[in-house]
């Protein structure tokens, strides 16, 4: 059943007499000291710029795991089976179709091309792809923002697979109450939770709040 919903980081100058030898001496100290601080500069360069593109990941094929720490980013770079775990703290990007074979989490930022729910899936992050087939539960929390948000363009649901929105943000709760009515007691009984971001497709799955 296919089911349209509306949601949404110099050197220090004195003054000092001397004979015109001794100057000539120390003007070649002072360029020696010149030359070696330059070379210790790139020496540094050289290694700051090694150990970034180290912390820097790419992922392809059947792989055990992906761990991206916060402040981290990786790319998949090729079609990827995940069959252990997968948590992600900090950026995980590549338009390529994933699976997530093992249980997994974000709490960072995930975009991807398509992406397979096998094992589980805790969103709290931000997670976007194109397409998202769930198999298994995704939970996510809405928040209609860039930070913490589920986006899709079309998710497919198939037996056994569940969409479970875990938490509302503050932007999520406004857009749930927009036009509702609380009773006496502050309590909403005619809320909708609408989706803009694409099609939903209950192939026996289900969606629950």
């Amino acid at each position: 059943m296919n089911r349209t919903f509306k949601v949404a980081k110099s050197l220090t100058r004195g003054v000092v007499v001397t004979s015109e030898k001794a100057s000539s001496y120390q003007g070649k100290a002072v360029k020696t000291v010149v030359a070696a601080a330059v070379a210790a500069l790139m020496a540094g360069a050289a290694v700051a710029a090694d150990e970034t593109a180290a912390a820097d990941q790419t992922y392809a094929g059947t792989v055990g795991s992906i761990v991206v720490d916060e402040g981290k980013t990786a790319e998949v770079t090729n079609t990827t089976v995940v069959t252990g775990k997968t948590d992600v703290k900090g950026t995980l990007s590549g338009n390529q179709d994933v699976t997530f074979e093992g249980a997994a989490a974000n709490a960072g930022k995930i975009d991807l091309g398509s992406l397979t729910v096998n094992g589980g899936l805790d969103n709290t992050g931000f997670l976007k792809v194109d397409t998202a087939v769930l198999n298994s539960t995704l939970k996510t929390v809405l928040n209609f923002d860039t930070t913490n948000h589920f986006k899709f363009e079309t998710l497919t649901v198939n037996e056994g697979g569940a969409l479970e929105i875990t938490k509302l943000g503050e932007k999520g709760i406004a857009a749930v109450t927009n036009g509702a009515t609380a009773n006496d007691k502050g309590n909403y009984t005619n809320l909708a939770l609408t989706f803009t971001d694409g099609t939903i497709n209950l192939n026996g799955g289900s969606p629950a709040i």
